[in-house]
């Protein structure tokens, strides 16, 4: 079992990503994890969408309000990792 990874980023940060249409990949062996509106690699793994950083927050949906203070707060996920191939 790898350990986790805790990514952060701002809601709206998140809520551009998912306007782009990107998830969030991770090479097996990699350190760390990219968005991409696909995968680089055929064997890159989907770890999340930027609704999963909503879900973790306890948000159902991104804020309509850009002015809302809370578009700005910080939303963290803890991923793991694929294995890396032997």
């Amino acid at each position: 079992m790898n350990e986790k990874t805790k990514i952060e980023f701002m809601m709206s940060q998140l809520d551009n990503l998912d306007g782009l249409g990107l998830k969030l990949y991770w090479t097996p062996g990699a350190a760390r994890p990219y968005w991409a509106s696909q995968p680089s690699f055929a064997f890159d793994v989907c770890v999340a969408h930027p609704s999963d950083f909503l879900e973790a927050a306890g948000y159902n949906c991104f804020v309509d309000d850009r002015d809302y203070s809370g578009y700005d707060e910080l939303l963290s996920l803890e991923i793991e990792p694929p294995p890396a191939g032997d």
